[in-house]
């Protein structure tokens, strides 16, 4: 007797790779992230010069960087999980990348406004910067979370966050060849690093889906290999856990953890361009 059970329509096809283009998006992104940051550790000794202003002050406008960028975090995710991480990823790129170009206007009088950007300017300005930048990495989560299936998720965040570094450590490399070797200004490079962050913004928006489902270019098979495994989500609102959180000793031991290495990776990316500019001077090719 025939078999007549057909097979599934889509059992011979296989999955479109659409969640690695993705990956590779949000992998430029926290690349463009760390690069701007860590361009403040290349020029700030040509930005205190230009204010007239001792270089250790410097450590002001990178503390009103990272208290914005504490404060703003957690709104930054809600505004992600309630509106989506492509009209918030969008959102706070365009935002930050203006801070960043209008980095470049301090110790200068803003085009058409007659505004002189102080010190103080800049400590705004740079806070600015973090209420921006405080929304891309709870928004790159959230797009990982609804990109890759539950087995993925780790590697894809990994490969993330392997960028962010990876460019973070690359950034002086690139001061150089753009500053010192190209013979731009540091304002130049600021508005450089901007602009590049803006064609992100059109890449993304042309390209990135909140989900696989809104995908055009997402079949079947990719669709459900996503979805396997994932728990459904209550409609409920639900509160939050605040005692169970910070009674969590794995909380307390990842933010140990966290201290840690920021500390030693905000000197690598603040202090020691300028400390290996010291010490080797005689490699310097200009005086700065």
């Amino acid at each position: 007797m025939n078999d007549t059970t057909s097979p599934p329509a889509n059992a011979s096809l296989k999955p479109t790779r659409v969640r690695y283009a993705m990956l590779f998006m949000l992998c430029l992104l926290a690349m463009i992230t760390y690069m701007d940051r860590a361009a403040n550790g290349s020029a700030k000794k040509a930005i205190m010069a230009d204010l007239n202003v001792d270089s250790s002050k410097f450590f002001y406008v990178l503390m009103a960087f990272q208290l914005a960028y504490a404060l703003f975090e957690i709104p930054s995710g809600w505004l992600g999980d309630t509106r989506g991480p492509r009209s918030t990823l969008l959102r706070v790129v365009v935002w930050w990348s203006a801070f960043v170009a209008l980095t470049g206007f301090t110790a200068t009088t803003l085009p058409f406004s007659g505004i002189y950007v102080g010190f103080y300017g800049l400590m705004l300005i740079q806070f600015l910067f973090g209420v921006g930048e405080a929304g891309a990495f709870p928004n790159i989560s959230k797009a990982l979370y609804n990109w890759f299936p539950v087995g993925d998720r780790g590697f894809a965040k990994s490969i993330v966050w392997m960028s962010a570094r990876f460019m973070g450590g690359l950034t002086p490399l690139l001061w150089v060849l753009i500053v010192e070797i190209g013979g731009l200004s540091w304002r130049e490079a600021m508005w450089i690093f901007a602009g590049v962050a803006v064609l992100w913004c059109i890449a993304f928006f042309l390209f990135f889906r909140n989900k696989p489902s809104e995908h055009p270019s997402v079949n079947a098979v990719e669709l459900e290999m996503i979805e396997r495994g994932r728990s459904a989500i209550s409609s409920t609102p639900k509160s939050i856990p605040w005692k169970v959180i910070f009674m969590s000793r794995n909380l307390w031991a990842v933010c140990l953890m966290y201290i840690v290495t920021n500390f030693c990776w905000y000197f690598m990316m603040y202090n020691l361009p300028g400390a290996l500019k010291s010490g080797f001077k005689d490699w310097n090719a200009t005086d700065e």
